[in-house]
């Protein structure tokens, strides 16, 4: 297991992924010990490159479509801390390239309220209680 924590910490998602299955696929037809560390396998998944934050798959149609998280500190107008940031630079409201504080699609007021689940059209009707 410490194997294929340190070759994702190393080399990201695809590469472990690639050394489990391969590895699985060596012991299907083989006593291999699940400790030992196939070195070959490794390095090969080793020169598939260093991980980058930036770095995504399509959309293959098996998996949910992956939504990228959006800067916080962009979005209100704030200095971003990280460089570089491994948010979207873009708006939380419409997904366009401007922050959420200057959206002309929406109000900040109501992507806010609309969050919180406030502002719902269920939010002004009363609740029955049983008596």
């Amino acid at each position: 297991m410490f194997t294929i924590r340190e070759i994702h910490k190393l080399h990201g998602d695809q590469p472990w992924r690639m050394y489990d299955e391969s590895f699985r696929k060596i012991g299907e037809t083989s006593l291999l010990p699940w400790e030992r560390v196939v070195t070959e396998l490794r390095l090969k998944v080793a020169s598939m490159g260093l991980k980058s934050p930036t770095q995504f798959q399509a959309y293959n149609g098996k998996r949910q479509p992956f939504r990228e998280k959006q800067c916080y500190n962009y979005n209100n107008g704030q200095k971003c801390h990280s460089l570089p940031c491994r948010f979207a630079h873009t708006c939380q409201a419409c997904s366009g390239p401007h922050p959420r504080f200057k959206c002309r699609n929406m109000s900040s007021k109501s992507f806010t309220s609309n969050r919180n689940g406030a502002g719902s059209s269920n939010s002004s009707k009363p609740v029955k209680t049983s008596q």
